[in-house]
């Protein structure tokens, strides 16, 4: 039973993959001021369910909502109007100075492009569930990757809750799949045909995971 379990969920987890795959292929292409569109909707989003992300953290994780507000909420909301600003200059082609090339390179002229991992696997934490987590997802997808979140177990409310800010903000339901906050999906995100893994949490489970 045990295994036929972990075929089934291995095989779900295949499909998405695909399913993210697919998608990202037009959320690359699609301009990067577009692409902030939705960072921009969601910190405005941020703003509108505070009390709800404020309840959530408390019951979850027990912080309190003068704790959750400073720590998590005001955070990301910062996070967010970061990549308004900067993220557009960060992702530009870069040309290489004179200066970094050497001699026998002299006269050639190189640029250095951005592009997207492609699929990333993002393995969350439970300690600052929304800035953590939230931030990171938010920088894949600015950068024009898709993102298949695991988070943690810990946190199933707000794990819930912020798939769906995610996707209300705008961002394409294709690049967001949001697993069920089980501990051993980790392992199988990390096995996935994915292109990136980001991982926060304990030196003995990154080890194990690397």
């Amino acid at each position: 039973m045990v295994m036929a379990t972990a075929c089934k969920t291995s095989s779900e987890l295949s499909d998405r993959v695909t399913q993210a795959r697919k998608a990202q292929r037009e959320w690359a292409a699609t301009p990067i001021r577009q692409r902030l569109q939705p960072v921009r909707r969601f910190r405005r989003l941020l703003v509108e369910q505070v009390d709800a992300l404020t309840q959530v953290i408390a019951r979850e994780v027990g912080k309190s909502t003068t704790e959750a507000l400073a720590g998590e909420v005001l955070g990301t909301a910062d996070a967010c109007r970061f990549l308004e600003q900067q993220a557009t200059a960060l992702l530009a082609p870069r040309r290489v100075s004179g200066r970094s090339r050497p001699i026998w390179l002299m006269g050639q002229s190189d640029v250095v492009h951005h592009r997207p991992r492609g699929v990333v696997g993002i393995i969350g934490t439970w300690n600052y569930p929304l800035f953590l987590n939230a931030v990171q997802i938010l920088q894949a997808l600015t950068a024009g990757n898709a993102v298949i979140w695991k988070p943690s177990e810990v946190v199933p409310g707000l794990a819930e809750l912020l798939k769906q800010l995610l996707l209300a903000a705008g961002f394409p339901s294709g690049c967001v799949h949001c697993l069920p906050a089980q501990r051993e999906l980790g392992p199988l995100l990390a096995e996935a045909e994915i292109d990136h893994v980001v991982f926060t949490g304990s030196a003995r489970v990154g080890k194990t995971l690397a």
